[in-house]
């Protein structure tokens, strides 16, 4: 391990001086004449640290004394050579640097992330262009430098040659290649968490632009003209304007770092920006000789010097085009230059029309093996390649291709794996979106024929999927921006209506009814779905539908009735994610959901095994016996359950638990259960009999979680106390309390040598503990919402937590340093699983329904696993028997409740959560959860109406009003109608002016997400609830807080003002209602009897003021009517299957509406509390018919027929 000094700051400028009085006129000259890289030299006379060695060498070349000029505490750390640094995998989560256990301290050796930067071992030549753009970014300090070639000069070969020989200047490196066009919006979430060291999670441009100034920062984008279109220069494709913003702003803005871009064509931002800004520079790069000669000698081709020149400036010293070229050379004339060159080939001019020629020459298997690679958009094996082709040939004959294609240079090789150069796989994808084009054009005309196509061209559209269904999450997106897009766009410039577009696929699939089949009908329906092509009515009876993408369409009325159905993804059928669990031998994949079912997946195909029924409530977890013969599931109807994996039957039913039973675990021995529940206890199981063989009791409030150590020995219960214990679970005695938590822990677990802990809690951390002392070792700080899910890898080495914002964070454990941020979930992460041999990630989120497996190392989602829910998230009612709902997929829905028929559907953002209606129901505001930070206003001035056509031909989008910075969640207007209040996931409550859409006003509401808020009757007062397990009151006018109503143990889900105002009531997690006077803020009762959570509540509006009745609904599917004067529970209303989350009365009182998980509505009359009907929404299958498919497993079936499709 060497050491590093540097120069103290006193002395930089006597450095400087003994520089010039040494006779060395430029930093250059002293580097050129050490021998060292001038980054070197320059980091040694700014300051910087640098080589022990290389620090007396210096000092010793300029007459100094090193002793003198070394700052007094020498820096004595491990260095890399940063070109050794990128043998380690660029984005593996060992750290290849000396960490600290602060996040934001400045690393000594740079941090990082080199991405798909290539190899640069057999890098030749440009050394001039080195030197010079080095000079430019180190001593000149430009900000943004290009590198602009045409394809295969060696753009990127000369980037990541350079980044090396600059990164000890810089702080953090990072290299991204867009060569799949990533949104804006990704490169920026990816960029910002890395130069925030996992720290900020605001991706924005602004914030980008923050850490450049306040880190010295290297960033390389690779392959930028795969943004612009192919039309006019410089010109951004459609949709990708925002970079040149991004690049405006990095190059006329000062900072202190520098982004190198690569690409073919020069963005026209950067073309402007060049003529003014010193700062910023572009170099054209020509031939590389010396990389022409050495492939030259490479591929043994014979030849005069003469000879070899003329081959080289025939072709510009183009290192692709050589090697392309060279293998003709060698096929054709047996290697000699001369003879090639005496055929007199066309001078090389434009590099499209070369790779015409050597597509053209290539046999029909090895054309379809460059179109499956660039369909593929990534490294593909051999086996994967055989699997795509249809109609299939032997993978002897695949493999024989490869190596042709690969001969011809035409794809890169490594290890098995195959993939193309950029500028051929954007060369082969071009092709590919123009001749489907082509044939989708003939298709309208003439349609397929039926025999096979003359070439293999002809018959792209059957033979190869435009879009893989099976693919990597990322990749698929990839193939849908950059070949389903484009080739969308192609035929929305030709038909630019939509009723003509539906028409011409219409025509285009009554065509390919009559071809041979393959992936033809796929395509089809996966280009409809880009082209928002309603489906419905469709009939695709009796075909093959092959790499279709159908969990994201709605297909109600769709005929697939003995179709084949081949890699096709589906809709789930489990709903919001509870819990998951990989059996041992990390072949099964179990999920328990929020609607009571527990769900098996064959891991690698994921392929839908079973659905397991029994609970009535959610299911909190699952554990596998070590043998993985048998699990035990715990749920919210009080029991755990424990199931046979071979038969899927349920064995034994654990009773005992007198609340939500939110954990359960084996021991691992497999001898014990441990369980833990919102009953504060934990109790000790005996698997095989049932009995509960031990309670252990101390905890004050409900536990979340419970471990076992790896030896069994002892046994952790996290708890919403505040606390941590370690038990002897035999014994019954708690060992420790571990208490550095200041708010409910969620979550625990053991690392696998048991000489740790770790937790997360509500307190947005994640602490790490000695598991023999109890002592808090380190807080690992980064989440910025609860920590609801730790989980520790198989070799102890991380650490993976999941928050309520839906953020999942992977830590290095010895360090403490967070290594990756994982972006997808929309919220509420409650499960996470790694498999055993690290590398995978298994996250569920119970709020957006999905199931995501990731890549470790990259951070990649590599599979996603669709969910369905439709929660009835909010009611209102309207005079007139119209009844309004929210519901979450993305839809308001208006329905007359005397027929129960929806009489119209308005298309929202996002999952609906909050709704609200002026008093003069001239406006209707409804908010959303899970999307973005704003809401909707619509026009409903015909309300009052009842003529279903009235209602239809009045309703309409009025506006967007945009501020929060997370989710909405609740709105309500004034009683004025003047302006109505918001609360959000951010915190706050803003008041808004209706007339305008202005912000009036925002409130530091609350410490965590705002679930409510509504006015009271007379206006004076605001209410809200929120996840700090406090509801508060405000005074509406001023803004300022009157009252905190402090009590619950846990989240607040609803706060209601009563008729007269005089109480409010709040409904909460902890499993109670409460009933609060305004004028006091005194808890005056609190009204328990659901068991588990209380969602919803409201007041009946025309109740006795001295004894108002409350109606609640909760997690148990009950509601509940109270009389509130003496906390009695005057009704129980049993109808709903799932949680009830919105409940409404009509404005006289005469009934009430109620809305659960299960996409139901239910209504009722108050006079006998007798159910008058029941609504139910439609599922995304509807109607779908898939009578005698073929393709599907049982368990497959059976979701979608609760999904709502049927078989006739």
């Amino acid at each position: 391990m060497s050491r590093s000094l540097k120069v103290s700051t006193q002395h930089i400028q006597t450095v400087k001086t003994a520089l010039r009085r040494s006779g060395w006129s430029t930093q250059r000259a002293l580097a050129e004449d050490l021998g060292m890289a001038l980054s070197t030299v320059s980091r040694f006379l700014n300051g910087k640290s640098v080589d022990y060695a290389v620090f007396l060498e210096i000092c010793d070349r300029i007459n100094l004394d090193w002793q003198s000029i070394a700052a007094i505490n020498p820096v004595n750390t491990p260095e890399l050579d940063p070109i050794d640094a990128t043998a380690v995998h660029p984005r593996s989560l060992s750290p290849v640097y000396p960490v600290t256990v602060d996040p934001l301290s400045v690393p000594t050796i740079p941090l990082q992330d080199w991405g798909e930067a290539i190899d640069t071992n057999f890098f030749h030549g440009r050394q001039a262009e080195l030197q010079t753009l080095e000079q430019s970014i180190v001593a000149d300090g430009c900000r943004l430098v290009m590198l602009l070639g045409i394809g295969g000069i060696g753009k990127t070969s000369l980037a990541a040659k350079l980044s090396q020989q600059i990164t000890s200047d810089f702080e953090l490196v990072i290299w991204r290649s867009v060569r799949n066009a990533p949104p804006l919006s990704t490169l920026l979430q990816e960029l910002v968490l890395f130069l925030s060291q996992q720290k900020d999670t605001e991706a924005t441009l602004s914030q980008l632009m923050h850490w450049l100034r306040t880190r010295r920062c290297l960033i390389v984008i690779d392959n930028v003209e795969t943004l612009l279109s192919a039309g006019k220069s410089g010109q951004y494709r459609s949709g990708y304007d925002d970079y040149g913003e991004f690049f405006r702003q990095i190059g006329k803005t000062r900072h202190q770092s520098c982004l190198i871009v690569t690409g073919r064509e020069k963005p026209t931002d950067i073309g402007m920006l060049e003529s003014s800004q010193l700062s910023i520079r572009s170099f054209q790069l020509g031939g590389s000789p010396e990389a022409a000669q050495a492939i030259i000698q490479a591929k043994e081709l014979t030849g005069s010097s003469e000879a070899i020149q003329r081959l080289c400036d025939r072709y510009d010293a183009n290192p692709l085009v050589l090697k392309i070229v060279g293998t003709s050379i060698l096929s054709i004339f047996d290697g000699d230059i001369s003879l090639f060159l005496a055929e007199k080939a066309p001078i090389f001019n434009d590099f499209r029309r070369l790779l015409d020629q050597q597509v053209d020459r290539l046999s029909d298997l090895e054309q379809t093996i460059l179109y499956w690679l660039a369909i593929n958009r990534e490294w593909t094996t051999l086996s994967e390649l055989a699997d795509d082709i249809w109609p299939t040939v032997a993978r002897a004959d695949v493999f024989e291709a490869l190596e042709s294609l690969s001969w011809r240079s035409l794809i890169e090789t490594r290890s098995g794996f195959y993939t193309q150069q950029p500028v051929i796989m954007e060369y082969v994808t071009d092709r590919l979106v123009e001749t489907v084009y082509q044939s989708l054009e003939n298709l309208g005309q003439q349609g397929l024929p039926i025999e096979p196509p003359a070439s293999i061209e002809a018959g792209l559209w059957y033979t190869h999927a435009l879009l893989k269904s099976t693919a990597k999450a990322y990749i698929r997106e990839s193939q849908r921006r950059m070949i389903l897009s484009p080739l969308a766009k192609r035929i929305q410039i030709t038909f630019v209506q939509s009723q003509a577009i539906s028409q011409y696929m219409q025509q285009v699939l009554s065509q390919l009814k009559q071809s041979l089949g393959g992936y033809g009908i796929g395509n089809f329906i996966n280009l409809c779905q880009q082209l928002e092509v309603d489906l419905g009515g469709y009939d695709f009876s009796e075909l093959p539908i092959w790499q279709a993408h159908l969990s994201e369409q709605s297909l109600a009325n769709v005929n697939f009735a003995q179709a084949d159905f081949r890699n096709c993804q589906f809709t789930q059928s489990f709903s919001g994610i509870c819990c998951l669990a990989l059996n041992p031998d990390n072949t099964v994949l179990a999920m328990g959901d929020l609607h009571s079912n527990i769900h098996l997946f064959q891991v690698g195909s994921y392929r839908h095994l079973h659905t397991l029924k029994g609970h009535t409530d959610s299911v909190f977890a699952i554990s596998f016996t070590p043998d993985g013969k048998y699990f035990v599931s715990c749920s919210g109807d009080t029991t755990l359950k424990l199931w046979r994996v071979s038969n899927y039957e349920c064995i034994r039913t654990f009773e005992g638990h007198q609340n939500l039973v939110k954990s359960a675990v084996f021991s691992p021995n497999g001898q014990a259960i441990a369980s833990g529940g919102s009953d504060n206890s934990v109790k000790i199981w005996d698997w095989q009999t049932g009995a509960c063989l031990r309670t252990l009791e101390g905890h004050t409030s409900a536990i979340r979680t419970v471990a076992f150590s790896p030896t069994g020995e002892k046994l952790a219960s996290a708890s919403l106390d505040h606390t941590i214990r370690l038990w002897n679970w035999q014994s019954g005695e708690c060992i420790r309390r571990l208490e550095d938590h200041n708010q409910g822990v969620w979550s625990v677990a053991f690392t696998p040598d048991g000489e740790r802990l770790v937790s997360g809690g509500i307190d947005q951390t994640v602490r790490v503990w000695d598991a023999q002392t109890g002592k808090c070792l380190n807080v690992l700080s980064g989440h910025q919402s609860s920590v609801w899910s730790t989980i520790i890898s198989p070799d102890g080495q991380y650490i993976a937590s999941g928050a309520q914002a839906g953020m999942i964070k992977i830590w290095h454990l010895p360090s403490g340093r967070c290594e990756k941020s994982l972006v997808g979930h929309k919220g509420w992460t409650w499960a996470l699983v790694f498999s055993n041999d690290g590398k995978r990630l298994y996250s569920g989120s119970y709020k957006d329904s999905t199931v995501r497996i990731w890549e470790t190392q990259q951070g990649h989602c590599i599979k996603m696993l669709s969910g369905y829910t439709n929660t009835v998230w909010a009611l209102a009612f309207a005079s007139g028997q119209r009844l309004v709902s929210g519901s979450h997929d993305k839809t308001v829905r208006l329905w007359d409740i005397n027929s129960g028929e929806c009489l119209q559907t308005l298309e929202h953002s996002s999952p609906v959560t909050g709704l609200s209606l002026s008093s003069d129901e001239s406006l209707l505001a409804s908010s959303g959860g899970s999307g973005g930070a704003d809401f909707s206003l619509w026009s409903l001035g015909s309300m009052r109406g009842s003529a279903q056509s009235e209602v239809r031909s009045e309703v309409r989008f009025e506006r967007r009003l945009a501020g929060h910075t997370r989710a909405v969640y609740a709105v309500d207007f004034h009683p004025s109608g003047d302006w109505l209040a918001s609360a959000a996931e951010d915190q706050t409550v803003r008041f808004w002016n209706l007339a305008d859409g202005a912000c009036l006003k925002t409130l530091k509401a609350h410490d965590e997400m705002i679930w409510s808020v509504t006015f009271s009757h007379d206006g004076r007062l605001l209410a809200t609830g929120s996840y700090d397990h406090t509801a508060k009151l405000w005074d509406a006018e001023t803004g300022e807080c009157v009252a905190v109503l402090s009590g619950h143990t846990d989240q607040v889900f609803s706060v209601v003002f009563s008729p007269d105002d005089a109480l409010i009531a709040s409904t909460s997690s902890d499993g109670s209602i409460k009933i609060w006077a305004v004028q006091t803020g005194q808890c005056l009762k609190t009204l328990t009897g659901h068991n588990g959570f209380v969602c919803s509540g409201t007041f009946y509006p025309l109740g006795d003021r001295a004894d108002p009745i409350f109606v609640s609904g909760g997690f148990d599917s009950q509601i509940k009517v109270w009389a509130v004067e003496s906390g009695q529970c005057l009704q129980t209303l049993q109808g709903h299957t799932q949680t009830v989350w919105s409940l409404a009365f009509s404005a006289d009182g005469q009934t009430l509406a109620s809305g659960d998980g299960d996409a139901t509505i239910q209504l009722w009359d108050t006079q006998s509390w007798q159910r008058l009907q029941t609504i139910k929404l439609p599922g995304p299958y509807e109607g779908m018919n898939i009578a005698e498919v073929t393709g599907l497993s049982t368990a497959q079936k059976s979701a979608l027929y609760s999904l709502g499709a049927v078989s006739t």
